[in-house]
């Protein structure tokens, strides 16, 4: 509905700041009732790199002024809702 909408580029987000640990371990939670052996996954750090990024936080601010966007999930609502519909899509 807003003509300066189109032919741009959002960051869709819960709006906070989420550690790549803690999206680890949602998704890892979040999996592990449909698949026991998920609980053996563990994480491999490795050394940083040149270019990483180590700390984001992607801001909604464009999406919300431009498009009206407001979360309607937080951030562990999303992933448990998101992993069950890819398990209900994938386990046909």
């Amino acid at each position: 509905e807003n003509d300066n909408s189109f032919d741009e580029v959002y960051n869709i987000a819960c709006g906070n700041r989420i550690t790549l640990d803690q999206l680890f371990i949602e998704i890892k939670k979040s999996l592990v009732k449909f698949d026991k052996n998920i609980s053996k996954i563990d994480v491999n750090y490795g050394n940083y790199r040149k270019g990483d990024i180590h700390h984001s936080h992607a801001s909604i601010l464009k999406a919300t002024n431009l498009l009206g966007y407001s979360p309607i999930y937080n951030f562990k609502e999303g992933i448990k809702k998101t992993s069950e519909w890819f398990i209900r899509k994938y386990e046909k």
